[in-house]
């Protein structure tokens, strides 16, 4: 069963848990690293993201997703 995870970001940005067994719904991606475990808002620019409460497109080693800047 998935669990909802809220993480501390500007304006709330609440999700799921993933795993590599258990990924995330479209358009979701599971980002490896830093410890992070549930899924974020897939992006291919800043566009795609929340600009306006300060969210961009990052990767970190893995697929670009959004989060605070």
């Amino acid at each position: 069963m998935e669990q909802e995870v809220c993480i501390v970001f500007p304006g709330g940005y609440c999700t799921g848990e993933c795993s590599a067994s258990e990924p995330c719904g479209d358009p979701g991606v599971c980002p490896s690293g830093g410890g992070m475990s549930g899924c974020m808002r897939a992006c291919e620019t800043n566009d795609d993201c929340r600009s306006s409460e300060g969210y961009t497109c990052q990767a970190f080693g893995g697929p670009r997703f959004c989060a605070p800047s």
